[in-house]
């Protein structure tokens, strides 16, 4: 029981020390360790509710940690080649987050990108915000749709104006048709035209003249021929 007791008074006065050692007032400071479990990264509280073989290290964390990591639930860091590396999780019941962002997937994660029996360990936010937060994927569907409408409205503006530039040349058609008409009614016949007006009246006027010569050429043959029988009975 003594020894228990010593340990347990060992560990609150590392932890008191540390806390001493950590917590300085610096502005560019960004993670500020609060006691052995709890931190502050850019002012928000987050927790470290696991450390896999001892994998957390504050130093290394300082140099990998940007603030584009608060938005989300947890903070995931894997070790791997003694290299750090982070990415951001979100609680279950968020609305509008893929399944491999959910901190229901980090098991899978961890055997499927980590390396076997890696180091790793997780922070979770203290003050987690009830609303859900808009992730890069909603902005992202957000843009689409924008895009998508604006796109729609191009084709719409096109549609448009090829229909009035077809209704203005019907317009103008209508309107040019009688006018044409007109100039046709009203222009003189040309002298090509005269002269075949001319030649077609000499032609009907030949063939009118010989239609005649023959009509008369046939009387006169009939007449012979009948003055011919008539001789012909007497002798």
């Amino acid at each position: 029981m003594a020894e228990e007791k010593k340990n347990a008074d060992s560990k609150e006065q590392l932890d008191k020390a540390l806390t001493e050692i950590d917590v300085i007032p610096d502005e560019d400071q960004e993670i500020v360790r609060i006691d052995s479990k709890l931190f502050k990264f850019s002012d928000v509280e987050f927790k470290l509710i696991e450390d896999h073989q001892e994998a957390f290290d504050l130093e290394m964390m300082k140099t990998r940690y940007t603030d584009y990591l608060l938005k989300y639930d947890y903070i995931v860091g894997d070790i791997s080649y003694e290299k750090l590396r982070l990415r951001g999780f979100y609680e279950d019941y968020r609305k509008g987050i893929p399944i491999d962002m959910k901190i229901s997937n980090l098991e899978d994660y961890l055997v499927e990108y980590c390396s076997f029996g890696c180091q790793y360990f997780v922070f979770e936010r203290v003050n987690k915000v009830k609303s859900d937060p808009e992730s890069y994927f909603k902005k992202e569907k957000s843009k689409r749709s924008n895009q998508g409408k604006r796109s729609n409205r191009r084709k719409d503006n096109r549609s448009s104006k090829r229909s009035n530039k077809q209704e203005y040349q019907k317009k103008a058609k209508n309107q040019r048709k009688p006018k044409e008409t007109s100039h046709k009614k009203s222009s003189k016949p040309s002298k090509e035209q005269k002269s075949f007006q001319v030649k077609k009246k000499e032609t009907q006027q030949k063939n009118v003249k010989k239609k005649e010569t023959q009509k008369s050429k046939q009387t006169s043959k009939n007449k012979e021929n009948e003055k011919f029988k008539i001789r012909k009975k007497k002798d």
